[in-house]
């Protein structure tokens, strides 16, 4: 029983890591601020997006990156550790912890970075842009892959996201803006860095456009909206 408990772990190190980090920001904004925690000010010192923050001292670009780690209420912060243990795991059994890890990471800055460009009005926090971006790229892989099990679990995750960006037009003070962005990363860092038993399925000039359009995106978001605003 112990060292099939270890080995499990072990599987989805990546998971756990990451539910332990977003408790321990969630517990100390909690621990700080207790029932004010979603105020503008509160939600600005414990590392939201806001875009005028970032133009107006552009040494905070870190910012950028925060918020995937930070909640508004306990409600916002279960629901989406709760969706993060369940999808999270099986994401990161297809990926690799590694590179799961990078695609979470890189899916929520490339959000981000998006919110900044369209709405930088929106003071936004949250995992949900980075768990939309694994829904994007395990949608990719599905639909790039010959094996039957992950098309089908790639179409399933295509129904998740369709479902939750209908019910976010409903869901007050949700940035469907951040959860779009989410899912264009995840599906372009599938593409361009898929796993590597299932690299064959995806075209190397697949690969090639979706890394260029990632780093162009990213690149164009950051300088046009400084060029915009600044």
């Amino acid at each position: 029983m112990y060292s099939f408990e270890l080995a499990y772990n072990k599987k989805h190190i990546v998971t756990y890591l990451l539910i332990g980090m977003t408790t321990l920001v969630w517990l100390l904004q909690f621990f700080l601020y207790g029932m004010n925690v979603a105020t503008a000010q509160n939600l600005l010192n414990s590392g939201a997006l806001w875009g005028w923050q970032i133009i107006l001292h552009p040494s905070e670009l870190w910012r950028l990156i925060t918020p995937i780690f930070v909640h508004l209420s306990w409600p916002h912060y279960l629901m989406n550790m709760f969706t993060l243990f369940m999808v999270g795991r099986l994401v990161e059994e297809e990926f690799g912890s590694l590179r799961y890890a990078e695609i979470y990471l890189l899916s929520g800055i490339f959000a981000n970075s998006f919110t900044f460009f369209i709405s930088p009005n929106t003071l936004a926090a949250g995992a949900s842009t980075a768990i939309f971006g694994i829904f994007g790229a395990m949608g990719t892989l599905g639909f790039f892959t010959g094996s039957p099990r992950l098309k089908e679990i790639g179409q399933g995750f295509l129904v998740l996201i369709a479902i939750n960006l209908v019910l976010n037009i409903f869901q007050p003070g949700v940035s469907i803006v951040g959860h779009i962005g989410g899912i264009i990363g995840g599906c372009l860092l599938a593409g361009a860095w898929p796993p590597a038993r299932y690299k064959r399925w995806v075209p190397r000039n697949v690969q090639i456009i979706c890394a260029s359009l990632t780093v162009l995106s990213f690149t164009l978001f950051i300088v046009l909206t400084f060029a915009r605003l600044g």
